[in-house]
């Protein structure tokens, strides 16, 4: 991953202004295709992992910064939209395999990363299913993860849309399906639930229930 430190781009868009931008979205572009790459291509391994969610925060937050900058409409406007897309859904991931219970993303934001899976060797099917929830679980390598997605359409305010879904694993010593976590996720939304690499174990869902809620 080539090496870019974030105050030095933060304090060269400050000092070079807004006619030096793109220079500095095309280094941002390539410190973020390398960011993702690197994940993409060795998700087993926890340690890097963990870098990865540590630079996708400040990429973010520098994102956010320069949008500020950019003209609305303008070609780096665009490129910092659609590098902003892939990185909430970056984060979103890696900050699950880092047990930092991620809130959840919307689902046109984490699909715009099934191309990049794909482009990378990933696979990924239906593990378990409700009316409401889709739980899907992605594959690369050794590294395996599940994310639970809320089919029902986004609806901004009132309950949200909102579904609480539970899941079950089989008990190691009744061999009986038992709920190791339960979340809420809004509609529209994606939301990472668990995985496996080479620190953490991997939990097999067995099944899935959902219920509708109405209190937020």
């Amino acid at each position: 991953m080539k090496k870019l430190i974030v105050l030095s781009l933060l304090a060269l868009t400050s000092f070079l202004g807004i006619n030096a931008q793109s220079q500095i979205v095309s280094q941002l572009s390539d410190a973020v295709t390398d960011l993702t790459g690197s994940f993409m291509d060795n998700p087993y391994h926890h340690s890097n992992t963990v870098k990865i969610y540590e630079n996708t925060t400040k990429f973010n937050s520098l994102i956010k910064e320069m949008l500020e900058q950019a003209p609305f409409g303008s070609t780096d406007y665009y490129q910092l939209k659609n590098m902003q897309k892939i990185l909430k859904g970056l984060e979103n991931i890696t900050a699950g395999v880092n047990d930092r219970y991620p809130a959840s993303v919307d689902a046109e934001d984490f699909e715009a990363l099934n191309s990049i899976f794909n482009a990378f060797g990933w696979t990924w099917s239906v593990l378990s299913s409700t009316p409401d929830i889709i739980l899907y679980e992605y594959q690369k390598d050794g590294f395996k993860m599940v994310l639970a997605k809320n089919v029902r359409p986004k609806l901004n305010g009132g309950d949200y849309n909102a579904v609480s879904y539970q899941c079950y694993a089989k008990s190691r010593y009744s061999k009986k399906d038992e709920m190791f976590t339960g979340r809420v996720v809004f509609g529209g939304n994606y939301q990472f639930v668990n995985c496996g690499d080479d620190t953490v174990p991997y939990v097999k869902i067995t099944k899935v229930t959902s219920k509708r809620e109405t209190n937020f």
